[in-house]
């Protein structure tokens, strides 16, 4: 067999691959084995049916045998029976065990052949009994090995020696056969042997033949298959790579569109600025406006920098307890007037109980809740916006907190529907160009809620509204206080200004450790709290903050939160909680850090503080944050306030401490630049409460400069970077950011060493700034 094969394969017109013959091969044996096992089949019944005849024909032709007045079964008879069982039960328990294999074709040769000289024997050599042989031949040709043959044919040649050397009274033991006898005996079987072998090696070939060209059609086939594959991947992707490429450049010109419109509105707004003819309160005005184009700006530069964070992995998510109700308040507090503005109904059901507290991402709850309710108010132009909230599964081991935004908008069809979560898409460009918008935000509120163990789905019909499912998983519930019969009257009405509504209305009443090395912020933040109804004792390092904090809880008078600046010579403010909580503090503490990077945050948390506030210092969220923390631990009875808070006015600790510096004269360089530039006003300058701490920090820039150009000409780079750090934060939180951008800049080029050249430069531009800046106007005289 294998050399046929080879012949053939070296005869084909021609060579095929490697695979095509090895595809060839596997097609010839199955074939092969195919054949071989249908044929041991068909010789398993023949077999079994000739031992049926030699037992039937031998009782036929002689059952008994007499021995004088008694008969007897014939030897015949035992002989088919046992010769018979013996020639076929062997090759039939290796069909049944073996089938296929080349010791069962050989067995059943050699069974067959076997057959035909019992026959011969049991009809007593009748010539017609002969023809058995050459019938089983052919038979065995079925094999298409001719090798079967051979051994039939040697094991009949055998049978026939044996027989006349046993036997030479019988036709086998003729010494001198005749001619025709020869012929007869030999002559016709090796005739047939010849013919029959032939037979077998063309078939052989023939079936190879098959073989190769099934496998040939096959290769083509599947290399047709993959040619129409790859050029329909190629399709695809094409298709796949226009769609995207159509998708970002619409993208970038509703980017431009939407970063023009505000940066319009920045630089004319600047431009009015710089005429000295307005009042103070068109610059308030003006300066109101410019900041709310810029939060818009960095709103959209927060969408671009999300995607891009999430699509590379690097958008994390935090898990810490909040409060779902107390978000959706949040929500409603900011969307309420801008749907009232729009005449639309604005309402807040809960469904099911809610949980107090869920394990979540607050921000990134909030941030989608509000992107999704801003959405249906732009979207919705008659009729009501709702927020439906439920819990579901709550006794499960995965409850979730499911928001449904539901609108009677404009609807989206199917089409839409299919492109609404694809990045940089809306559903349509007449969306873009009616309501604006870049087409990030749905993706983005996509992906955090993934993120939080859930997702976001819709249901809309073209001018019936739209329902958005807002679902995220909750952690465990176990333990955790449900609200139950929550309405929407207890839902505070307002708008975005509530919580300063707030903080001015209730009084903070609390006392405040303040640890601050940094005179202008301990001015400033003393200030705010002070506004706001709390007494502020000072700490000037984070040493003197751990006695006085540990003093105070002694007494049976703790402070009721400690704000602690992280950066503080002698001991930091992460030295300095984490001495506190080894010494069993349990007060809160805030962090204040002019970081903002995404780790430093959970640094200041895991050095045990509670919260964490980044300089310059917001007001609302200053008061915001530490009435949280006080009515915590008030509710809690962790820490209970028992020294009298003292009334509005009256002196407190905190003045007490600080120095009172008097105003320096301006260097003649400071006057003369003066009166060439633009004065830089705060934009806390309409702010009365803040009008005399923004002017005593006006009065102090010159004595700031003079301090600065001393370090610069000692060459003290230490004193000068961190001048420059204080005067960074001090600036931004009195409100003039021209000069906190220009000193973080100084300080960030003394941090690199870069050459004289370039810091004499920074430094140049930060003199000028501080020359512009301006005392705030007396608010008469915008009347």
């Amino acid at each position: 067999m294998t050399a046929v094969m080879g012949a053939r394969a070296a005869a084909m017109c021609e060579t095929p691959s490697p695979s095509e013959e090895a595809r060839t091969r596997e097609l010839y044996r199955e074939h092969d084995d195919a054949v071989t096992q249908r044929t041991d089949r068909m010789f398993a019944a023949l077999l079994g049916a000739q031992w049926l005849v030699a037992i039937a024909l031998s009782l036929a032709v002689s059952p008994y045998a007499w021995e004088g007045s008694q008969r007897a079964v014939h030897l015949h008879v035992w002989a088919a029976i046992a010769l018979g069982g013996l020639l076929s039960a062997p090759p039939i328990a290796m069909v049944l065990l073996r089938p296929g294999s080349g010791v069962t074709r050989h067995m059943i040769a050699v069974g067959q052949a076997g057959f035909s000289g019992l026959f011969i024997h049991l009809t007593g050599g009748r010539i017609e009994t002969h023809f058995h042989l050459f019938g089983s031949l052919a038979f065995l040709a079925f094999y298409r090995d001719w090798r079967v043959l051979i051994t039939a044919s040697a094991f009949t040649a055998a049978d026939h020696v044996a027989r006349g050397l046993l036997d030479p009274m019988t036709m086998y033991g003729v010494a001198a056969p005749t001619l025709l006898r020869s012929l007869e005996h030999v002559g016709w079987v090796l005739f047939e042997d010849v013919f029959l072998v032939t037979s077998c090696v063309r078939g052989q070939r023939e079936m190879w033949e098959i073989a190769a060209r099934q496998a040939s059609t096959e290769a083509v086939t599947e290399q047709h298959a993959r040619s129409v594959e790859a050029v329909e991947r190629e399709g695809a992707l094409l298709a796949i790579a226009t769609e995207a490429s159509r998708s970002k450049s619409e993208f970038l010109a509703n980017m431009s569109h939407e970063i023009r419109t505000p940066m319009t509105a920045v630089n004319g707004y600047a431009d009015l600025l710089l005429d000295p003819g307005i009042t103070a309160s068109e610059r308030i005005s003006h300066v109101q406006t410019i900041r709310r184009n810029g939060e818009h700006l960095l709103s959209l530069i927060n969408d671009i920098l999300d995607l891009s964070k999430i699509e590379a992995g690097k958008m994390t998510v935090e898990s810490v307890p909040c409060s779902p109700s107390q978000i959706i308040v949040d929500v409603c507090s900011l969307m309420r007037v801008r749907a009232k503005d729009k005449g639309l109904a604005f309402e807040v059901e809960f469904q099911t109980p809610i949980p107090a507290t869920i394990m979540s991402d607050p921000t990134r709850l909030r941030q989608t809740l509000l992107n999704l309710v801003g959405n249906a108010i732009k979207f919705t132009s008659r009729g009501s916006v709702r927020i439906l909230a439920r819990c579901e599964g709550a006794a499960t081991s995965s409850p979730t907190l499911t928001l449904e935004i539901a609108d009677t908008g404009v609807g989206l069809t199917r089409e839409q529907l299919a492109r609404l979560f694809r990045p940089f898409e809306q559903a349509d460009n007449s969306t873009t160009r009616k309501h604006g918008g870049t087409g990030l935000g749905l993706v983005i509120c996509q992906r955090l809620t993934q993120m939080l163990g859930g997702d976001i789905t819709v249901q809309s019909l073209p001018g019936r509204g739209s329902s958005f499912y807002m679902t995220v998983g909750t952690g465990s519930l176990d333990g955790v206080k449900m609200f139950v019969g929550l309405t929407e009257a207890e839902i505070p009405e307002g708008g975005g200004d509530a919580p300063r509504a707030r903080a001015s209305a209730e009084p903070l009443r609390c006392a405040v450790l303040l640890a601050e090395d940094g005179v202008d912020n301990q001015v400033l933040i003393s200030t705010l709290l002070k506004k706001a109804g709390a007494s502020v004792v000072l700490a000037e390092n984070g040493r003197v903050a751990v006695e006085r904090a540990l003093a105070a809880a002694v007494s049976g008078a703790p402070f009721d939160v400690i704000l602690m600046d992280m950066q503080m010579p002698e001991l930091d403010g992460y030295g300095a909680t984490a001495e506190l909580r080894r010494k069993g503090y349990r007060g809160p503490i805030i962090a204040l850090t002019a970081h903002a990077m995404a780790g430093d945050r959970e640094r200041c948390l895991n050095a045990g503080c509670d919260d964490y506030l980044t300089k310059p210092i917001h007001r609302t969220r200053l008061i915001e944050t530490a009435r949280k923390w006080v009515e915590k631990q008030r509710a809690e009875g962790t820490v209970v306030l028992r020294r009298p808070v003292p009334p509005t006015g009256a002196p407190e600790r905190a003045l007490s401490t600080l120095p009172s510096p008097e105003p320096a004269p301006a260097p003649p360089s400071l006057t003369a630049a003066s009166t060439s530039e633009e004065p830089l006003f705060s934009e806390f300058a309409g702010d009365v409460d803040m009008a005399e701490i923004i002017d005593l920090f006006v009065d102090e820039l010159p004595g700031r400069m003079d301090e600065l150009r001393r370090a610069i000409a000692d060459g003290a780079t230490a004193d000068v970077k961190r001048l420059a750090h204080r005067l960074k934060g001090a600036a931004g939180g009195y409100g003039f950011g021209p000069i906190t951008a220009i000193a973080g800049e100084l300080e960030l080029a003394i941090g690199r060493g870069e050459g004289a050249a370039e810091t004499q430069e920074i430094v140049g531009r930060l003199l000028a700034m501080c020359a512009r800046a301006r005392h705030c106007e007396p608010v008469a005289e915008a009347i």
